[in-house]
């Protein structure tokens, strides 16, 4: 089935459900109303280049879930429960944030922006692409199980808003840590590519690691104070140069180099 205009689901309680075999939105626009669903539970689901505007649920319990190179906003929960969901070079927005408890969500190889909570704590792969992961918007929680691997990850919340890591969690970047905007609190981000801390940060508490065999670089410039998190230098080669001026004067703030070299050269 393919679409041949526009769509829009804009009666309460409205819901598109797939079941079996393949629905193409042709490209044309998609949008549903509040409390109008999109329900993927078998077949495949082809976004194409479509600006998808869903402002009920997603849900994928079965199936496929193309996103090609559409973008859009998806302002209820997006729920993986099931089946695959393939973000391809698309470049949604996911404002009611992602659950992840089974199947298989490959992220796009662009950005996905995330502005409510990630969770991905049993059951379920979460694939980076080689993409970023953008988190915005206000205050929200990360909850995985045990730790996620990022290709790049972003920091860009509203100013003052927090990005709490849940107890235990670590989040690892093999790609670039960008910390734009926003408080990070909570547990740790583990850096094994280059970190970018811009004079927008709002600090907070969350841990910074750094690990891998490449030369990475620390720089604080404008952030010094307010940067309350312990450091860690756990590098299998090469090392971290500082870049700026360190300031450790938080409660409990600890700088810790378990292996590889931490120079002040910079």
């Amino acid at each position: 089935f393919t679409l041949a205009s526009a769509y829009a689901l804009d009666h309460a309680n409205a819901d598109l459900t797939l079941t079996l075999g393949t629905f193409s939105t042709g490209n044309y626009t998609v949008t549903t109303s509040s409390g109008s669903d999109i329900a993927v539970n078998g077949g495949t689901f082809g976004a194409g280049s479509s600006t998808m505007t869903i402002a009920g649920l997603l849900t994928i319990a079965g199936g496929t879930y193309n996103g090609s190179t559409s973008m859009g906003t998806i302002s209820g929960a997006f729920l993986l429960s099931s089946g695959a969901y393939n973000g391809d070079t698309s470049t949604p927005t996911l404002s009611g944030g992602l659950t992840i408890s089974g199947g298989t969500f490959t992220a796009s190889s662009g950005v996905t922006t995330v502005s409510g909570a990630f969770t991905h704590t049993a059951g379920g792969t979460f694939t980076h692409n080689s993409g970023t992961v953008a988190f915005t918007g206000n205050s929200a929680t990360v909850d995985v199980a045990t730790s996620e691997t990022f290709s790049a990850l972003t920091l860009n919340k509203t100013t003052g808003q927090t990005l709490t890591i849940a107890s235990g969690d670590t989040l690892v970047m093999v790609g670039t840590l960008t910390l734009t905007d926003g408080i990070a609190d909570g547990n740790n981000f583990e850096a094994q590519g280059s970190v970018a801390i811009g004079a927008g940060y709002d600090g907070g508490t969350a841990s910074l690691k750094f690990s891998g065999g490449a030369a990475q670089s620390l720089n604080l410039t404008g952030v010094e104070s307010i940067f309350n998190g312990d450091i860690e230098v756990a590098k299998s080669a090469e090392t971290l140069t500082l870049g700026s001026a360190l300031t450790m004067d938080a409660v409990g703030q600890d700088l810790t180099i378990t292996s590889g070299t931490f120079s002040t050269s910079g």
